[in-house]
């Protein structure tokens, strides 16, 4: 009997190691990439050249699709969206960017486009103009701090062309959330379903999402007050509130895309002013010629939009920042919406494809 016991126990025990050893690991019809280990994939590790290769980080599968021309590539993307499991736990999937592919998301996509297109941006130039010159004045007063000067005009100004009014909102430490507190949901989906109580990291990502979303419904609602007292200034949540009413959308879908508005415009823009600085030290002749040309086309005064044609240096310089350093490298990963098949070779379902 004690034997018999020993003999099942350990029949068991070999049944679960097998298992465990198969998480983790490639499927033979997966595209190929780099060799896996158990439970941890490719975290180890991250594929170098090769045309189509899937690493797999913990239980999540990722597919690097890859076109080349000589020795540049270009990432290519299938329609959805990864990351999943950060945007489930932090921002109830109501985050734009991170938002599944399907009816809402194409609802989010259009009024994006409402709120950010051309005839509109020109409407937020006086706003533009006001900070420019506060942080020119900065940078005067004090040089040393101009990383400083640039994230606060960049705050200042997306915070009027968001919500209608100015303040300091980059030393508020509960506006920006970043995502490093649920990233592990992404790399091993399967803990996803595990209880609060054993993982403490998805109730704080839960707490992070209770406070974002108090922050930017009171900033929406402001707005709403606002417009209905007739005090409100042209930002985007006034535009959103007007498009409410036509689309019949959510509170909820509204404050967040105000909010992903305002989080986006302020970290990207500094970043990108930022290393255009870096730039022109690191190459004195450019930041020369640009300044001449300038001096050339607007005098004693600054510049503005309608120079912009007038100024073809400038402008390739600033395209030149744009792509050298971008702030995204990689862009933001998708996810196919369905199984797949390429080549014979199987892309699952919520695979990020990037």
């Amino acid at each position: 009997m004690h034997q018999a016991w020993l003999s099942l126990s350990f029949s068991v025990l070999t049944i679960i190691i097998w298992k465990i050893s198969k998480i983790g690991r490639r499927p033979k019809n997966y595209p190929p990439g780099p060799p896996t280990l158990p439970l941890i994939g490719n975290l180890h590790q991250m594929p170098r050249q090769c045309s189509l290769a899937v690493p797999k980080e913990g239980t999540k599968v990722w597919i690097y699709l890859l076109a080349y021309s000589g020795d540049e590539s270009r990432h290519c993307s299938i329609v959805g969206s990864g990351c999943q499991g950060a945007q489930d736990v932090l921002s109830g999937s109501l985050r734009p960017l991170l938002m599944r592919y399907g009816e809402t998301s194409r609802m989010v996509r259009k009024l994006a486009h409402s709120l950010l297109n051309v005839r509109v941006a020109r409407t937020y130039v006086p706003y533009q103009d006001l900070e420019v010159r506060a942080m020119l004045v900065g940078f005067l007063e004090k040089p040393d701090n101009f990383a400083n000067h640039i994230r606060h005009y960049t705050t200042y100004l997306t915070t009027q062309m968001t919500f209608g009014y100015r303040t300091p909102t980059s030393d508020d430490p509960n506006l920006l959330e970043m995502f490093d507190a649920a990233a592990i949901f992404d790399v091993f989906p399967v803990i996803r379903r595990l209880p609060d109580f054993l993982l403490p990291i998805k109730m704080i990502g839960r707490e992070i999402h209770k406070r974002e979303r108090k922050l930017f419904m009171g900033h929406y609602l402001n707005a709403r007050s606002q417009l209905n007292e007739g005090t409100s200034k042209p930002c985007c949540c006034i535009d959103l509130l007007r498009l409410q009413k036509a689309e019949d959308f959510s509170d909820d879908v509204a404050c967040y895309m105000s909010g992903s508005l305002l989080q986006a415009g302020s970290e990207t823009t500094s970043a990108i002013l930022i290393g255009f600085v870096q730039a022109m030290v690191l190459f004195p002749e450019v930041s020369k010629e640009a300044q001449a040309e300038i001096d050339r086309v607007c005098g004693d005064r600054l510049p503005d939009l309608n120079d912009f044609p007038n100024l073809p240096y400038t402008r390739g310089c600033i395209k030149e920042s744009l792509r050298w350093m971008s702030t995204v490298i990689l862009g933001v990963p998708h996810a196919v919406t369905q199984d797949y098949s390429y080549l014979g070779y199987k892309i699952p379902k919520d695979a990020s494809v990037d």
